[in-house]
């Protein structure tokens, strides 16, 4: 196993840096280091429920709205800069730069799992070419 691969699959926490050229539009107070954390399962599985909109109870049918599954994932993964903590909270998540946003959900998405381009490394090239049934 690589180096690489090792740091990627016990890491616990990141940080990262967000400065203004990375936002330019980012309210000052939005700049600074964020602490990312893998999330616990129950944080997880809160985040689904919550995000979940019923469509036909007697079925068992709903969807989760990702937005609002997303926006739980990093109220849950993140210590934001020291101006934010005391404002941290779902409202104030929804509320970030876009771009501050993104940032620090495919951070904390690669830190709770794969994304794509891990997952294709992973895959032999047959295994990638392979279609999904039906």
């Amino acid at each position: 196993m690589s180096e690489k691969e090792k740091r990627f699959i016990f890491e616990k926490e990141k940080k990262i840096t967000i400065k203004k050229d990375a936002a330019p539009w980012a309210p000052k107070e939005e700049l600074g280091e964020y602490t990312l954390t893998r999330w616990s399962w129950y944080n997880r599985e809160k985040a689904l429920a919550e995000s979940m909109d019923v469509i036909d109870e007697d079925r068992g049918i709903s969807r989760v709205i990702m937005e609002e599954f997303y926006a739980r994932m990093v109220l849950f993964c993140t210590i934001p800069p020291e101006g934010l903590q005391d404002k941290w909270d779902l409202e104030r998540v929804k509320q970030l730069d876009s771009q501050i946003g993104v940032r620090l959900k495919t951070e904390i998405r690669r830190l709770n799992g794969l994304d794509w381009s891990e997952k294709a490394g992973f895959l032999g090239r047959s295994d990638q070419e392979k279609g999904t049934p039906g």
